[in-house]
């Protein structure tokens, strides 16, 4: 999904969501043009330039970042960012680059605190960490520059902070933001947001099967007129079985892929989508309406116990020039714990029956946050779009991948007029359609790397095709 948002920036901008629920995000206007007077965080003498909580995550960018590339000289900036009491500041330093010709002069300085505890510092001679954690609720930034430089562009986001645990008592989560004591170790109740305390637990039928009740969302997505790139805004918790794939080292725009729960204890998702970074640190977030912050009050979290890419991925161990896994790009994640599927915003999917043939121009839908390396208030929330299948034969002939590629384990569907696709950071999310006489939602494709020009005219979207993989699927989770 690509946004067509455009935020005119000059001194700062700032994505703003308020914290008082759905409903104020929801009659926020997305469309407004976040630009800032320089004077009132950049002028000497002047007081910091305040952030409040109102703010619970926010981007700051020196002045000309972006426009004319550099700031001037001599500029003297400072910003305040408040989180509510309880809260912390999280801060991702994304890249910074003072003047040429300034040897040390230029400074970048964090302070914690009111009492303006030193928490960072960063010239052109020292790096800055590229996350780290504020111990109060109050973070001010500093930025004195000499001499022109490109300068600096960091996110921030509040968050609670870690939960000091007994030592006698109690356990810490492995999120660190809970405790949890020995009575609540697989008492099947999730004292813990990400399941720590159900770890390593015997598993019953009622965890490793595909659940009849699937495929029916509580709450009903608007699918009439949907004509993710190009996409609407979804109805919070309307796709219950989405799940968003996050590295939290890359903080706090942390969201990599999408992913889809098939039972309590399994998700499937690309297999490209588990090559780049540790996945041991991989967590798989459920119930989630925004990519950056928990607007919904449902969020679920896990962690990756096993996964199992598909055998034939990447089976000569190379990764393709064009970056573009289109054979086998498949795998399963088996969770640390179950999910509770009993909370509206968390379903399974159906699957499918092998075999299943899906006719040309029949009707799908694409759910996902788009890129997730693009930050602006559209590419934050999570986007449907409707998108025809298209056969084989025509993908071939139009697709950006070679034609050899595509073969019976790839399903194709978009728009070659365009305007319509999945894009990147929708990797591993589902194609769908809807089952009319089982009244359930199936999933019938997952979706693959593929080209960066979303919605380019002429080019389908290419799905690993779940109907081809369903055998693979129920051995994998049959025998693990």
């Amino acid at each position: 999904m690509k946004g067509n948002i455009k935020l005119s920036l000059i001194l700062f901008t700032l994505i703003w969501f308020p914290n008082s629920g759905e409903d104020q995000v929801e009659r926020f206007n997305f469309k407004r043009d976040f630009t800032a007077n320089t004077d009132l965080a950049c002028s000497i003498g002047k007081e910091p330039y305040v952030f409040t909580e109102d703010y619970p995550v926010g981007r700051i960018i020196s002045p000309g970042y972006n426009v004319e590339a550099f700031y001037t000289k001599n500029v003297f900036c400072k910003w305040l960012i408040k989180a509510p009491p309880g809260k912390v500041i999280l801060i991702s330093i994304e890249r910074y680059s003072f003047g040429l010709d300034d040897e040390g002069s230029a400074k970048l300085i964090i302070y914690d605190g009111p009492e303006e505890k030193q928490l960072a510092v960063a010239t052109r001679r020292f790096n800055l960490s590229k996350i780290f954690t504020s111990k109060t609720n109050q973070v001010k930034i500093v930025f004195n520059g000499a001499e022109r430089g490109k300068g600096f562009e960091f996110y921030y986001k509040h968050i609670d902070p870690p939960q000091e645990c007994s030592l006698t008592l109690d356990k810490q989560c492995r999120n660190k933001f809970q405790c949890y004591s020995k009575s609540d170790i697989c008492d099947s109740k999730n004292s813990c947001i990400d399941g720590t305390d159900e770890e390593d637990c015997v598993r019953n039928e009622h965890d490793l099967s595909f659940p009849e009740q699937c495929g029916t969302p509580v709450i009903p997505p608007s699918i009439l007129g949907a004509h993710i790139y190009g996409g609407e805004k979804v109805i919070p918790g309307s796709w219950p079985w989405l799940v968003s794939l996050r590295y939290p080292k890359s903080a706090p725009v942390d969201h990599v892929c999408g992913g889809v729960l098939l039972n309590r204890l399994w998700v499937v998702t690309a297999a490209h989508c588990l090559l780049f970074g540790n996945t041991k640190l991989f967590e798989v977030d459920f119930g989630r309406f925004n990519s950056m912050i928990d607007t919904s009050g449902k969020e679920v979290k896990r962690y990756i116990d096993q996964y199992f890419t598909h055998p034939s991925f990447m089976a000569d161990g190379t990764v393709p020039e064009n970056g573009n896994f289109t054979k086998f790009d498949i795998a399963l994640i088996k969770l640390n714990a179950p999910v509770p599927i009993d909370n509206d915003y968390i379903k399974p999917i159906c699957l499918p029956e092998s075999g299943l043939v899906i006719e040309e121009n029949s009707s799908a839908f694409v759910v996902g946050w788009g890129n997730p390396s693009k930050i602006d208030t559209e590419e934050l929330f999570l986007k449907q779009a409707g998108v025809p299948v298209i056969s084989l034969d025509r993908c071939k002939k139009q697709h950006p991948y070679d034609a050899d590629t595509l073969g019976e384990h790839v399903i194709c569907a978009g728009k070659l007029e365009g305007g319509t696709d999945s894009c990147e950071g929708d990797s591993g999310g589902p194609l769908m359609n809807y089952n009319a006489a089982k009244k359930q939602w199936q999933l019938i494709g997952t979706v693959m790397s593929g080209e960066k020009n979303c919605g380019e005219e002429g080019k389908a979207g290419a799905y690993a095709y779940v109907p081809y993989y369903r055998n693979w699927i129920d051995q994998t989770i049959r025998n693990n």
